[in-house]
């Protein structure tokens, strides 16, 4: 009923939400390349994509600290022996943001977690002010 009356009745919409718990983003690939403050950080495509990537942010310590569509990128000047935890977020053409689980690595520890053929580039980011919503996923 409306307020021009009774008429005739609608059919059901059925809609469903995507669910984004499919589309996350693998963990970062960490190593380090010998140098006691760097730590190398790669990923992959995630193996479902929800869409066209606009491109992707590597996320420290919780501060976005690159922006872009290199899916490498190498982390200087930090203290050996400190832990960092990264995460990647894939931004989707449609600016849908998905954020993979936390990869933690010391600097200057030995050893890859694991391996990639993906080079990090030697570029520094300044991330702008933002306040989009981020999907986080556990």
């Amino acid at each position: 009923m409306t307020s021009a009356g009774e008429g005739d009745k609608s059919l059901p919409i059925m809609c469903s939400t995507l669910n984004l718990s499919d589309y996350p983003p693998r963990k970062p690939i960490l190593s380090t390349s010998g140098g006691a403050n760097e730590i190398n950080v790669s990923w992959i495509d995630p193996p479902k994509q929800l869409g066209p990537v606009k491109h992707y942010e590597l996320v420290m310590n919780g501060e976005v600290i690159y922006s872009g569509k290199d899916q490498g990128f190498r982390v200087s000047n930090l203290e050996p022996l400190r832990e960092y935890t990264f995460n990647v977020r894939v931004v989707t053409a449609d600016d849908y943001i998905i954020e993979s689980e936390p990869a933690k690595k010391k600097a200057g520890s030995k050893g890859k977690v694991r391996s990639s053929s993906t080079a990090a580039s030697n570029q520094r980011y300044t991330p702008p002010s933002s306040t989009r919503p981020i999907t986080t996923l556990n």
